[in-house]
């Protein structure tokens, strides 16, 4: 079987910023597996903060072989266990290989049970604007169908931010499900003083509100707030934020924890405990899209899931071949991912 790596480079259609970055571009590569007769496709692309970078990610790609056929493969992953962006893309490449070879979809190749459903709800993402900007986004999510919003804030003063989401439940009305995305900006002090104007907002969590060090205060908070962990999954494993009752939620991103198979694994420890799973990505391509909305389904039902990032791309490296309508993303019945190499 042999390998074959193709860097990209994909514009955004605006700047989207957070508390934390301001992203303008993704860079990464598509990674091609193949027999001469089946082939799987992967995406790497790497988001400082998350991930490794992309110099790191480039240079653990090209340090693979071309030919996989006499090397043990789960020992080339292993090898890639500190660039998870990496490791990402090699997995996903075998995984839809593996699934072609059975003619079987991702989600099924992965699953250990039959599927009831081929389905999971999106929520849409408003990033750290205001204003006019702020009211459009939000009436534009609406409009479109979107039931759940998720709101980027940390960036302005907690007083700016509680006006914002105040506007966006305004215009949302009750029936819409709210989640704000702090990114690490606050402090416990500041975040708990927020609980009060969070939860008269009817907002559903409190993503990363804190430094991912600070487990212990996130715990505290979880008490007051439906606290989402996120960046904190990247400094405690998933057994340290379940003994400290830390979170609510879970924000699981498969390119940041290097795979979707230890992606399922640890949304599962997590739904096990009570703690609620969300599927996201990190401004992904669209592989790397395709194959977290097969994952979410494998694990479905959930919460809404934080997958509808393509419309921030001014390019894709191929079709996204998910059906998308009114904030609700369904798997169509293909073999492996559904992408089709000639399209690349």
């Amino acid at each position: 079987m042999r390998l074959r790596i193709e860097q990209f480079e994909l514009d955004l259609n605006t700047e989207f910023t957070t508390a934390s970055q301001t992203v303008t571009t993704r860079k990464g590569a598509v990674i091609i597996v193949t027999d001469g007769e089946t082939y799987g496709i992967g995406e790497a692309t790497p988001l400082a903060g998350w991930t490794e970078s992309t110099e790191a990610c480039y240079r653990a790609l090209s340090a693979l072989p071309n030919s996989l056929g006499d090397h043990d493969i789960d020992g080339l992953l292993h090898q890639l266990s500190d660039t998870p962006a990496a490791r990402h893309g090699v997995e996903l490449a075998l995984l839809d290989y593996a699934a072609r070879k059975e003619s079987v979809p991702l989600y099924t190749h992965i699953s250990d049970s039959k599927l009831t459903q081929t389905s999971v709800p999106v929520n849409a993402t408003i990033g750290s604007v205001d204003g006019q900007k702020l009211s459009q986004q939000v009436e534009s999510a609406i409009n479109q169908g979107y039931e759940t919003i998720k709101v980027k804030a940390g960036k302005a003063s907690p007083d700016v931010d509680k006006n914002r989401i105040e506007r966006v439940r305004s215009i949302a009305g009750p029936s819409v499900s709210i989640r704000v995305d702090v990114n690490e900006s606050w402090n416990l002090r500041t975040a708990q003083a927020a609980t009060h104007w969070i939860n008269k907002a009817d907002v559903e969590y409190l993503e990363q509100p804190l430094p991912r060090e600070c487990l212990e205060e996130h715990a505290e908070l979880n008490r007051s707030a439906n606290v989402a962990i996120d960046e904190g999954l990247y400094k405690y494993d998933i057994t340290s934020i379940i003994e400290k009752n830390a979170a609510a939620y879970l924000i699981c991103k498969p390119m940041a924890i290097g795979g979707i198979l230890p992606t399922r694994k640890i949304a599962r420890q997590a739904r096990n405990a009570g703690i609620e799973p969300v599927i996201t990505t990190t401004i992904d391509g669209a592989i790397a899209r395709t194959a977290a909305t097969h994952l979410a389904v494998s694990l479905a039902p959930l919460p809404a899931c934080g997958l509808a990032t393509g419309q921030l791309l001014a390019e894709d490296h191929c079709r996204f071949p998910i059906h998308v309508d009114s904030g609700v993303f369904t798997v169509p019945d293909a073999v492996g991912l559904g992408i089709d190499r000639s399209e690349l």
